[in-house]
């Protein structure tokens, strides 16, 4: 009796998809001469991006906090670093994004702010992936096997790497001033996100023969 011969290819899928979030990321990067003014000030940060929000008619239940830390400054002794970081969530639908973006640089000068593009559930993206990344090992395997003259048996295994593939596409970057209106002449048209996945699958594989 011999052992059953098999053949293991690897399968990827990719699909094109339009985001239906944009996704803006502030960071705040100050010093202050005390602890209490640059908690104080933190909270100022706060209160006024919520405000924000609210005047370009988003409800700040959109904005989450990323980071937020004061340490002692290495390079001013004495004084205080304090760095915060938010993230803001537009839906696209909402036609907003571009008054946040524009009321934010007006504002807060001083701030970074990223700009990317996701999708609000990738569950079901990333399912259709799966599909077409077992469907593409499929396609090779049976090509190879007729090449050898053989035939696909049962399947054997499905290898799959599971990590991370939240569905993001960069997009610019703009760092604000008090005199700067660079957020007024910003694309943000939302970019088309590729997005792959990959599975190794390993089929039984038999001689025409039998």
């Amino acid at each position: 009796m011999t052992d059953q011969s098999t053949i293991t290819v690897n399968g990827r899928g990719v699909l094109h998809v339009t985001p239906d979030i944009t996704r803006l990321e502030i960071g705040i990067s100050q010093t202050y001469a005390t602890y209490e003014k640059a908690f104080t000030a933190s909270k100022q940060n706060t209160s006024l991006l919520g405000s924000i929000a609210e005047g370009s008619h988003l409800s700040d239940s959109y904005i989450k906090t990323l980071r937020f830390d004061i340490t002692e400054s290495a390079s001013q002794p004495g004084a205080y670093d304090m760095i915060q970081t938010f993230r803001v969530d537009v839906p696209i639908e909402t036609g907003l994004s571009s008054t946040l973006l524009r009321n934010i640089a007006r504002q807060m000068p001083g701030v970074n702010i990223s700009i990317g593009y996701t999708l609000r559930d990738s569950h079901r993206t990333q399912l259709e992936i799966l599909s077409r990344a077992v469907e593409d090992a499929k396609e090779k395997a049976v090509v190879m096997a007729q090449a050898a003259s053989c035939k696909l048996g049962n399947v054997v295994s499905i290898n799959y790497d599971m990590q991370d593939n939240t569905p993001f596409a960069k997009g610019p970057q703009i760092s604000t001033s008090a005199t700067d209106n660079s957020a007024d002449n910003f694309d943000i048209t939302p970019q088309e996100i590729i997005i792959s996945d990959e599975v190794a699958v390993t089929w039984e594989l038999h001689n025409y023969k039998y």
